[in-house]
């Protein structure tokens, strides 16, 4: 687990209790030493936090139990220490005095009693006592006065004699002690210690000076190489002292110091302050010795009771805030806060917690908190759960990046360089590279070198392979300039066509590079080419007005069809001077480069040949005027009759018509035409009311109707919808009656169109709207006939 990334109070406490005893196994336990030592309040009873201690090496059981204010864990820890120097080290430096009293109970030779004794100089009146009474010291002054003198004698003498028994009782075992000392395994190691003994370790160095001093005596009776290592230990222990004495001094002028400050803090009531001041102040007061120890100790106990009202304030101070830290953790588990963000807040809640120390209900307190806390976090592990898998597909995906674009490197040192390609490959994968994050930041900096790497040589040969690429196109160049001195200007031309062929087979540079190359390659070709170049220019211009002539012939043409019959006719001249015209601007040399504009002469000479051939003759001219005078008669007088409103009115009108001209009119000599104009005559004559007129007007657009609608279909152009259902029928019809017959030419359709001209001026009567209309209609289908 990750406790750098992970805020301490997220952890529940079975987690805690993992990373603390696999971090202090490891060696990382500074941190956690408080911790376990009970004296930063993680949320962990103290029976777990000795189960976790109980594991681990004595050293750092020595250092938990000089932090440590607890009875429990003091107790615990001393009972499971074995060596008298670390008890000795408890007993002059642990801060509590528990450990302190443990440790000089368990204590049992008198030499380093007395020791001890000496160091503590009656600074510690509970440790004093013990060592009194440990060593047997005072008791005469305790006998009952009461007793007679004899008695008093013989106690006293009873008493020297335990004195004198004790004595000689000490005397053995300081004999016994140095009798276990062993020179030639102890002195390697003391050796091995004090090369990496610091000079500020004050009571390591006094414990090594006694020991080494007993060690240094028995070498002498045993061997003289060891008595010179021994002697050499005690020159180095000397000089070490005597910077130790040095550093008290510092440490003496730092606490005074330090000192003035905790007077400050004390007087303002920064407790923060004072409280790591006080701790400062203590660390100073251990690493120094006798009778400065006992100067120091004497200075700082004036504001002990001060330090200790403080701490009782800052209890108070404690619980309020406390209180307002878990307000602010129910807040933030309804807030609707961004899950990192929570995240961030939730751990520098716990932070501050932490900093608080202990409080009133300091258990109640931090359960009520963890538990708001837990559920807080709650959606922050979903969030966290999802970015880990996040980033594991885009670690993924990039491993996938990295192994194409290897792929590709292998490659491209085995085939010919596509530079287009991998130019897209480095595009495309430099922008899924960004893509895809973000991605677990212990395993980001190894695959962004592998990224990296590959894409900085397929760089390196891209940039390789384009300047090759440009020496290449240095040296068409160079050759295209050659050419233009030549004087055989045929060889020099078919040489550039070459050059210019083979250039496009070469592979791109940079683009600036590219643009110049070419510059100076197109401008070398252009000079081999400049005579070719100006007659290509001048065909160009001759090409150019020759079309914008037949473009105005082919208009002149298209204004002939559009004239009537009468001005079509007298058009016969203009048509053959443009028809000759055409002929003689198209010439051989063009005719490829306007075959669009050729297609379209024909076309349209077509159109007028056919209407000229159909162009109706004297006969056929008075024939059309006859039939015309006739309908134009018919019309006025259909006209009149349409005017009419009622019954009344349409007799009154028809009593006025005069017929008696209808005779005198010039016959066409058609029968049918005759026919369908005299059938209208008497049609219009027979009329007895303008209900009868309206129906047979809508009887003949029926008809008039369907006369347009076959010359639309014969015109292969569109009928308006409403007249859609009809021309199917008429198509029907003409499927079924033209089965097998050919397919009618143009000059069948024009005679067709005249004669439908005709028979629709036979058709009447009709509204005078409903006529132009279908005339309209009528005329279109015949132009596009003609």
């Amino acid at each position: 687990m990750d406790v750098e990334k992970i805020s301490w109070g997220l952890l529940d406490t079975e987690e805690k209790i993992s990373v603390l005893t696999k971090l202090t196994l490891n060696g990382q336990h500074n941190d956690y030493i408080n911790i376990l030592a009970g004296i930063e309040d993680a949320g962990i009873a103290v029976e777990r936090l000795l189960t976790i201690t109980a594991n681990l090496p004595g050293k750092i059981q020595k250092q938990i139990a000089l932090k440590t204010k607890s009875r429990i864990i003091a107790e615990a820890l001393v009972a499971s220490i074995e060596s008298d120097d670390t008890l000795a080290d408890l007993t002059l430096y642990a801060k509590s005095v528990h450990s302190r009293k443990n440790a000089v109970q368990a204590i049992d030779d008198k030499e380093i009693l007395a020791q001890l004794q000496e160091q503590i100089g009656g600074r510690d009146k509970t440790v004093t006592k013990i060592l009194a009474s440990k060593l047997n010291l005072k008791l005469g002054k305790k006998a009952n006065t009461s007793k007679t003198k004899a008695e008093q004698i013989d106690e006293s003498q009873l008493q020297a004699g335990h004195d004198k028994e004790g004595n000689e009782t000490a005397k053995v075992k300081r004999s016994t002690n140095k009798k276990s000392l062993n020179p030639k395994t102890e002195i390697p190691i003391i050796e091995d210690e004090l090369e990496k003994l610091s000079f500020k370790n004050t009571a390591r160095l006094i414990n090594l000076k006694s020991r080494v001093t007993d060690l240094h005596k028995l070498t002498k009776k045993n061997s003289s190489d060891l008595e010179i290592r021994a002697r050499a230990i005690l020159d180095t222990l000397a000089t070490k002292i005597e910077q130790n004495q040095s550093h008290q001094e510092a440490l003496k002028q730092s606490t005074a110091t330090l000192l003035v400050n905790l007077q400050k803090a004390l007087d303002v009531g920064q407790s923060h302050d004072a409280l790591t001041t006080w701790d400062k102040i203590q660390g100073n007061i251990s690493n120094t010795s006798g009778k400065l120890k006992s100067v120091l100790q004497g200075q700082t106990n004036e504001y002990r009771l001060k330090l200790n009202e403080l701490r009782d304030w800052k209890v108070f101070a404690a619980t309020d805030k406390k209180n307002k830290l878990i307000q602010q953790m129910q807040n933030l588990l309804e807030s609707k806060m961004h899950a990192p963000d929570k995240a961030k807040h939730i751990g520098s809640m716990h932070k501050e917690w932490k900093t608080l120390g202990r409080s009133n209900q300091n258990e109640e307190l931090w359960r009520k908190f963890k538990e708001i806390s837990d559920k807080a976090y709650e959606p922050c592990k979903a969030y966290f759960k999802d970015r880990k898998r996040l980033m594991s597909e885009n670690l993924k995906a990039r491993r996938e990046i990295c192994a194409s674009l290897e792929t590709a490197m292998t490659a491209a040192e085995k085939e010919p360089f596509n530079i287009s390609l991998v130019n897209k490959l480095l595009q495309s994968s430099e922008h899924d590279w960004k893509k895809y994050a973000p991605v677990e930041q212990s395993k980001v900096k190894t695959l962004q070198k592998r990224f990296y790497n590959v894409v900085n040589q397929l760089r390196r040969l891209r940039k390789n392979v384009m300047r090759d690429n440009g020496r290449k196109k240095q040296l068409f160049i160079a050759e295209a300039i050659k050419l233009v001195e030549l004087e055989d200007e045929s060889k020099a031309m078919n040489e550039a066509k070459r050059l210019q062929k083979e250039w496009k087979t070469l592979g791109p540079t940079s683009y600036k590079e590219d643009q110049i190359y070419w510059e100076k390659f197109r401008t070398t070709c252009d000079k081999i080419f400049v005579k070719k170049n100006k007659e290509v220019v001048e065909a160009r211009v001759s090409a150019g007005k020759a079309q914008a002539i037949l473009i105005g012939i082919l208009s002149s043409l298209a204004d002939i069809i559009k004239l009537d019959d009468e001005g079509f006719r007298s058009s016969q001249s203009n048509f053959n001077d443009l028809e000759q015209a055409f002929a003689t601007t198209l010439n051989p040399k063009i005719r490829k480069q306007h075959k669009r504009l050729l297609d379209e002469f024909n076309n349209l000479k077509s159109k007028i040949d056919t209407r000229f051939k159909a162009l109706p003759n004297k006969k056929q001219l008075a024939i059309r005027n006859a039939i015309l005078e006739k309908a134009t008669f018919l019309k006025s007088l259909e006209d009149i009759l349409f005017t009419s409103n009622d019954s009344s009115q349409f007799n009154e009108l028809k009593s006025k018509l005069e017929y008696s001209a209808w005779s005198k009119l010039t016959s066409s000599h058609k029968p049918n035409l005759e026919t369908a104009l005299q059938n209208r005559f008497d049609a219009l004559h027979q009329i007895e009311s303008a209900k009868d007129l309206q129906l047979l007007a809508i009887d003949c657009e029926q008809k008039f109707r369907s006369l347009c609608i076959e010359l639309e279909i014969r015109a292969n152009i569109d009928t308006p919808q409403e007249d859609q259902p009809v021309r199917m029928q008429i198509q029907l019809d003409q499927l079924k009656n033209g089965f097998g017959q050919a397919k009618p030419d143009r000059s069948e359709h024009a005679r067709y169109a005249l004669d439908a001209v005709l028979l629709a001026h036979c058709i009447g009567p009709l509204e005078k709207q409903t006529q132009s209309n279908l005339m309209s209609r009528l005329e279109q289908a015949v132009k596009k006939l003609l």
